[in-house]
């Protein structure tokens, strides 16, 4: 099984997540050179004697994805659990897990649990490790914040880079039609699955990518967060939400943002479907008001009795007045 190569980040990235700023360049190099002198956290795999294959490969992709964060998540090992199959999974959950979750975190910061016969099923595993290592990571970087869940699900999508298509079509769909889910919802559990879990997943990562894309507040906000000041009053210092909180900001001001993709993506299949249909009735139409032009002789020949019921069909003539017939008298004859 192969994945293909992450890109590995380097370690001086780290600044930019947790806002270090040196003050000179040789005092960005000095931390640099000790960043790079602490390891990343070791990975450690349990798993099955015959999926010893596999759990090499998992632990290479798990140690390239825990690359950039040399020195920021501590020296405790990073353990992957990879259960046989699902009974074997559920077990280890303890009955904690979705009918559609391959992969959870078992315990926070320290113990991922997979699934192996879903995490086969999954057209791209590596953003499903990546997103459980996103929560190990958001976990260790900062252990004294309390984060809402949309953040924790939000970053966890960013740092497996799982934004797509489909997200923007149905934030875009809601945002046009309505049936979207308040922010305020989502703070402390999610739908349990079906499409309000699509939707609860698509709007944390928005509002998250949303926090991200202004990377000087975004790195002031992380600093604040990991000194444990409480997100509440973290994010309007940062952002300008207009006197509102993160999450009413989100609903009035972010969300319908994406209503102009409601028209392009939700009236998308309504349009096409007309088009559609207006084009096969045109053609059915046109078939039947198209005359014979062929002859007995196989010459062109001119229906004209076809074009004159044509147009009396369409109004567009009147039929010419019925002349009587007159009897012709007998010559000789004057009654």
């Amino acid at each position: 099984m192969s994945w293909g190569r992450l890109r590995r980040v380097h370690p001086g990235g780290l600044f930019l997540t947790l806002g270090i700023k040196p003050r000179s360049m040789f005092g960005a190099l000095a931390l640099l050179i000790a960043l790079n002198a602490m390891a990343a956290p070791p990975v450690m795999m349990i798993h099955d004697s015959g999926d010893a294959a596999l759990a090499r490969e998992i632990k290479r992709e798990a140690e390239v994805a825990l690359a950039s964060w040399q020195g920021a998540l501590g020296p405790e090992p990073l353990r992957i659990i990879l259960a046989p199959n699902a009974e074997e999974f559920t077990k280890e959950a303890r009955g904690r897990n979705p009918e559609w979750a391959a992969a959870l975190i078992l315990e926070p910061g320290r113990t991922i649990l997979l699934d192996k016969t879903r995490f086969f099923q999954v057209a791209d595993r590596r953003k499903i490790l990546r997103h459980e290592i996103g929560h190990i990571v958001l976990d260790r970087a900062l252990p004294r914040a309390r984060l809402p869940r949309w953040f924790h699900e939000g970053f966890a999508q960013v740092f497996a880079a799982e934004w797509e298509e489909r997200d923007q079509w149905l934030l875009g769909r809601v945002a046009f039609f309505g049936g979207g889910l308040s922010l305020s919802e989502l703070r402390s559990r999610f739908p349990s699955g079906g499409s309000r879990a699509n939707l609860a997943y698509a709007e944390s990562q928005a509002a998250v990518l949303w926090l991200w894309k202004d990377r000087p507040a975004w790195q002031r906000l992380f600093t604040d967060l990991a000194r444990g000041v409480p997100m509440e009053q973290a994010l309007p210092l940062h952002y300008d939400l207009g006197g509102l909180q993160f999450e009413e900001f989100f609903d009035e001001e972010i969300l319908p943002g994406y209503r102009s993709l409601g028209l392009l993506y939700g009236g998308g299949p309504l349009l096409s479907l007309g088009l559609v249909l207006f084009l096969i009735g045109y053609l059915r139409r046109r078939k039947r008001r198209k005359p014979s032009n062929m002859g007995p002789d196989g010459e062109l020949s001119y229906d004209a009795a076809w074009l004159e019921r044509e147009k009396l069909k369409s109004g567009r003539a009147q039929a010419p007045p019925r002349r009587r017939r007159r009897l012709r008298r007998p010559p000789g004859r004057l009654n």
